[in-house]
């Protein structure tokens, strides 16, 4: 009798992992004109860009159907949040229904959401979603994890200081992630269990006179050098 309750609780225990699932909200950042995405980047000015990536674990599921959240970020210094320029804000296919974001500055803090949410409400927020597998046919997006939002911070490099993006889960309304669960789905399946978010911080680095006048003057010789 024992060994037949131990393989049950076995049975049983297989059976919960593989109903398991989880969903993640994940910004990640690059320098302007280089590829891939990452957690972390160094820079002394310029453009970083940035990116709100949808991911999920759920059996079967074929893509992200949506979610509703808001970014915040802090330790700005003169720096510029941009979401208006060509190709930002929400990403194709994840652009379905109106909407208007606006970014929210007070101090060295910024918040990107909806353009009404001036006071901050959770059922408001950036509303990234893509309509249904049949609507869309070829043009939907099964990367899993999604990219569905970008933005832009142009760096002032007047100081050294530290940029920190993150999505907090208190503002991903209803506190769900949407998939679809098949390629007939007809509306999104809801993860409202192991929801995670992770941030991303842009390390703005002014080098030192000096160090620009040692660049200068290595320039300098290395241009004699080759004139020679």
């Amino acid at each position: 009798m024992k060994q037949i309750v131990a393989a049950l609780l076995v049975v049983s225990g297989i059976a919960a992992g593989a109903s398991a699932q989880s969903a993640s909200m994940t910004l990640k950042v690059r320098i302007a004109g280089e590829q891939g995405w990452s957690s972390s980047v160094s820079v002394s000015s310029g453009v970083v860009e940035c990116a709100m990536f949808l991911g999920f674990d759920l059996a079967g599921a074929i893509g992200i159907a949506g979610a509703v959240y808001n970014i915040q970020g802090s330790g700005l210094s003169g720096d510029t949040v941009d979401i208006g320029s060509a190709g930002l804000d929400r990403q194709i296919p994840f652009a379905f229904g109106a909407a208007s974001d606006a970014v929210f500055t007070v101090g060295n803090t910024f918040r990107i959401d909806n353009a009404d949410d001036a006071g901050n409400v959770s059922d408001l927020g950036i509303s990234t979603a893509q309509n249904t597998p049949s609507a869309l046919g070829a043009g939907f997006d099964g990367s899993n994890p999604a990219l569905v939002f970008r933005f832009n911070i142009v760096i002032s490099g007047d100081a050294d200081h530290v940029i920190q993006l993150n999505a907090p889960l208190n503002q991903l309304k209803r506190n769900l992630i949407g998939v679809y669960a098949s390629a007939g789905a007809t509306h999104a399946t809801s993860i409202t269990t192991g929801l995670s978010t992770t941030g991303a911080t842009i390390n703005v680095v002014i080098p030192a006179p000096s160090s620009l006048g040692m660049l200068g003057i290595g320039g300098l010789l290395a241009s004699r050098r080759r004139t020679r």
